[in-house]
């Protein structure tokens, strides 16, 4: 087993134990041995992935998670639900027999604009996520709006006797 691995038993179990001092020296001590033992880059990964999963928490039945995409939304997930509130079924796994992979709303939206890289490019970099917005709002700023009458939007008398006839 590795050291770095063992060490960050230690850092759980002291956390478990409530010492939480001997905790961190621990977590530290796993760090720098995983950089020893893999590399910087794979330190850094790695450290991102145990604070994303800083996020994986049950609290009154939902478990939060950051979106795999961008990493930046906080996206909720109801116990017992098939799929977060709110959020969307990412375009690059809709393919029959694809495991489903939800994203934030706004990742969605992003995604509706063509651009959809593989998930194994996730998480997007800033400089990549600031171009997909970039190109969403000047679509955005180039649709065209049809403004409707009041009275169209206003329920007319028919509307009501239809209603009134139920």
């Amino acid at each position: 087993m590795d050291a770095w691995y063992e060490l960050l038993s230690d850092a759980q179990q002291a956390h478990e134990g409530e010492d939480y001092r001997r905790a961190t020296e621990a977590a530290r001590e796993a760090l720098r041995a995983l950089v020893d033992e893999r590399g910087p880059e794979v330190a850094y990964n790695m450290s991102r992935l145990l604070s994303n999963a800083v996020y994986e928490m049950t609290q009154e039945g939902a478990r939060l998670y950051k979106c795999p995409r961008c990493e930046a939304e906080v996206m909720t997930w109801r116990a017992g639900e098939d799929q977060p509130d709110g959020y969307a079924l990412s375009r690059t796994t809709r393919a029959e027999g694809e495991a489903r992979i939800f994203i934030c709303e706004r990742c969605g939206g992003r995604e509706s604009i063509g651009y959809q890289p593989p998930p194994e490019e996730w998480p997007l970099s800033l400089e990549e996520l600031l171009m997909e917005e970039a190109t969403l709002l000047a679509k955005r700023r180039g649709a065209e709006v049809v403004a409707l009458p009041p009275d169209e939007l206003l329920p007319s008398d028919e509307d009501e006797d239809d209603e009134e006839e139920r």
